[in-house]
């Protein structure tokens, strides 16, 4: 069943016209007709509906009944990302959204080679990939801050990516600690990896380093990784 994201609430038994985007996939990309099922959604909710006409490249849909109540997950996770290039991003974004991401923050690091965030895309990106992964909620997309700036503000528990300073294994982190925190960030370097001063910096900001196996992974796989893993940790896998 094909899904659409709108930034509208939504209540039974109600109409609503799709954006212009959304209506011409609707008409002349999966070619749908008035009377086809499809489902529309956001936050608040998800419900059944059907084309009820489409006139002059416009989409207007009939809502019926509603299929799901948003529930935000137990733990809030935001991914702190050095800046990386705009295709491995995109596909960062994508499959992020996917693994159930809340929030992504790109970092600019001593070592990171990109300095462009292009939020459009990548918001479009993460919107495409919540309609297909069936979750409610877009992660957000924040603007580019630094490495200091993020660890001094983010006040959650902080783990760091790193590949030989002391690592910490992720179970016994988690079995530290008394109950599971309300927020998780987590902290991925650019390809030349986090310079000492930066390593110093995190733990100085109450970060835990934490290792990712024996092998050097670039920085979309370290994120997809770590993002797993503690998925898996807090319930979410």
């Amino acid at each position: 069943m094909h899904r659409f994201y709108v930034d509208t609430p939504l209540a039974a038994c109600s109409d609503l016209t799709l954006d212009k985007i959304q209506s011409h996939q609707i008409e002349h990309v999966l070619r749908l007709k008035p009377g086809e099922a499809l489902r529309v959604f956001n936050q608040g909710g998800e419900f059944e509906a059907v084309i009820a006409a489409i006139d002059r490249h416009q989409v207007r849909v009939a809502l019926q009944s509603p299929l799901a109540i948003a529930l935000p997950g137990a733990v809030a996770i935001t991914l702190f990302v050095a800046m990386i290039k705009p295709a491995k991003m995109d596909w960062l974004v994508q499959k992020a959204t996917e693994l159930g991401v809340r929030e992504i923050v790109p970092l600019k690091t001593k070592r990171s080679q990109v300095e462009h965030f292009n939020h459009e895309r990548f918001g479009k990106i993460a919107q495409e990939a919540t309609e297909q992964c069936e979750r409610l909620d877009i992660p957000s997309l924040c603007a580019i801050v630094s490495l200091p700036d993020a660890l001094s503000k983010f006040k959650g528990l902080k783990l760091v990516a790193c590949e030989r300073h002391g690592q910490n294994p992720l179970p016994d982190i988690f079995a530290k600690r008394p109950e599971m925190p309300a927020q998780i960030g987590l902290f991925i370097g650019p390809e030349g990896g986090w310079t000492e001063d930066e390593i110093v910096l995190s733990s100085q900001c109450g970060a835990q380093r934490v290792g990712l196996g024996k092998r050097i992974l670039r920085t979309e796989t370290a994120c997809l990784t770590l993002l797993a893993l503690v998925q898996h940790y807090v319930g979410e896998i």
